[in-house]
This record gives structure tokens, sequence and C-alpha cells, in this order.
């Protein structure tokens, strides 16, 4: 019997699927669109002392330039569609980027974490409206219609840098709230 590559993709899946629940093993980074999140989630639980200890062990110019490498990397391959493994950035790698990331925010505290609510509001205004008016680009296009879409989904997914900065702004505007005390007598 020869098998065509949708065939063999979803027998695979089924296999390391069975292998998870039946012998109770954890692949780290397999990619499975059932379990994904959970098996990432759990991935980077377990790399967490590792990461942890990078975090502790090495200098800021390092750190940074870790950081700058993953989301480069993410990014380029992300978008070039060289490296599936990504996921849109619902990957273990994309989430150990992540997780450096807010890391290196918190150690460090960056003149960028300083700044007053307004401007990580603006930040995040012009976030969505470079996203919407590249969705409303791209959506005009009829010439591509198949490539145009992988464009729409990449556009909005954890792989684009506009993306993180605008979750980042959107997680400082929350931090630098003065919410009172007193909303549990509603």
């Amino acid at each position: 019997m020869v098998w065509n590559k949708p065939q063999t993709k979803v027998f695979f899946e089924l296999y390391f699927s069975s292998i998870i629940f039946v012998n109770n093993r954890l692949w780290i980074f397999y990619y499975n669109r059932y379990f994904s999140v959970v098996l990432v989630y759990l991935s980077l639980y377990l790399i967490a002392p590792v990461l942890n200890d990078f975090v502790k062990y090495a200098n800021r110019r390092t750190f940074k330039l870790v950081l700058i490498a993953l989301f480069l990397m993410q990014t380029i391959y992300g978008w070039g569609g060289f490296a599936e493994y990504y996921m849109e950035g619902y990957s273990t790698i994309s989430f150990i980027a992540l997780y450096l990331l807010a890391r290196y925010l918190k150690v460090y505290t960056p003149s960028v974490t300083q700044k007053g609510i307004s401007c990580y509001i603006t930040c995040f205004i012009m976030c969505v409206i470079l996203l919407s008016v590249s969705s409303v680009i791209f959506s005009m296009i009829d010439t591509l219609d198949s490539i145009m879409q992988i464009v729409m989904v990449k556009s909005f997914s954890y792989i684009n840098p506009v993306v993180i900065v605008q979750s980042c702004s959107l997680f400082f505007i929350f931090e630098k709230m003065k919410i009172s005390p007193n909303y549990s007598k509603v």
C-alpha cells in the first residue's frame, strides 16, 4: 500500500497520541494539533528550571542576544514557512522565547517598562491600526488567494513581532492600572 503525505501524517498523529496516553510518555517537541497546548505548557514547565538557571547566570548582553536570536529565528522561519514547528507561535520554542522575554523585562526592567500608561495605550492602538490596515490591504488583493490567506493567518499569530509588542503593551496597560481594592463589596 502506498501512502500519500496526509495519510502518513494522520497515521503518525494517531500513533504518537496513543503512545502519549497508553505508555504515559511525554513527547515534548512533537506537534500534535489536538494536544499541542497541553504539551507545550508541560514542556515549558519541565524546561523552566534550565531557563531560570540561564537567567541567573547569563549577563544582560548575552540574555539580550539570545532573545533577539530567538525572535529573529521565529519571525524569519515562521513567516518563511521553512519550519512548521513554530506553529504560528504556539510551539515550545515560541513559549520559551516569551518566557525569557518576560523574565528579561522582570529582571532587568529596561526603560520601556518605566513608561506611563498613555504610552502603552498609544502603542497598543498603533499595533491594532497597523494590523487592521494590513489585513484590509491583504484582503483587497485577489490575485494570490491561498498565499494571502496564509499571510493573513500569520499576521495575527505570535510569530509576528507586532502581535508580541501589542501583547506586551496590553500587559503593561493592566500592570499600570490602579484598581481599588473595594471591588469585593459588589
